[in-house]
C-alpha cells in the first residue's frame, strides 16, 4: 500500500516553525496534524475534527476557538476524519510541524500507517507503581556515599 507523505516542516535555520500560512495549506491538497494554520479559524471552514480550505485539511486542536478550548488531542481529531472520510489518498501531502506525541500518532492515523483504534485518543492511564504492583521500591535499596577528601 503506498501511504501519503509525511513532511516534517522546518525553517530555513532548522528551528520548527511556529504555523503554517493558508498559502503554504493550498498549494496542493494537503493535510496539517497538529499545527496551527494562521487564521485557519476565519479563512476556513469548520469541520468536526478542524478545518478545510479549499482542497486543503488541517486537523488541529490549537486553533483559538472555542470547540478546542477543552481537553481533546489531535490523534482525537485525526480519528473522527478517518472515520468519516477514510485515510489520505497517496497524492496528499500530511504536514507536521514538530514530532510530539499527538503529531506522530495523527499523521501515522490520516495516512494509515496507524490503524484508527480507539485507545489512540484516550488519555493516558496513570502507570502502576512499583508498590501498587506489589514490588518494593527502588528507593528503598542501600545507597552508599564516599567522601572525597
Amino acid at each position: 500500500m503506498t501511504h501519503a507523505p509525511i513532511i516534517l516542516l522546518s525553517t530555513p535555520t532548522g528551528d520548527t516553525p511556529t504555523d503554517i500560512t493558508p498559502e503554504e495549506l493550498t498549494a496542493v491538497p494537503t493535510i496539517a496534524c497538529d499545527c496551527l494554520v494562521k487564521e485557519i479559524e476565519t479563512r476556513g471552514t469548520e469541520t468536526p475534527w478542524g478545518w478545510r480550505l479549499g482542497q486543503s485539511e488541517n486537523i488541529d486542536h490549537h486553533a483559538p476557538v472555542d470547540r478546542m478550548a477543552r481537553e481533546i488531542s489531535s490523534a482525537n481529531l485525526a480519528l473522527l476524519r478517518v472515520a468519516a472520510h477514510g485515510i489520505a489518498t497517496p497524492d496528499t501531502r500530511v504536514l507536521i510541524t514538530h514530532t510530539d506525541c499527538d503529531s506522530i500518532l495523527s499523521a501515522g492515523i490520516i495516512t494509515g500507517r496507524l490503524q484508527p483504534l480507539p485507545h489512540y485518543g484516550e488519555p493516558p492511564r496513570p502507570r502502576a507503581t512499583r508498590e501498587r504492583r506489589g514490588l518494593p521500591s527502588r528507593r528503598t535499596r542501600d545507597h552508599h556515599e564516599t567522601a572525597i577528601e
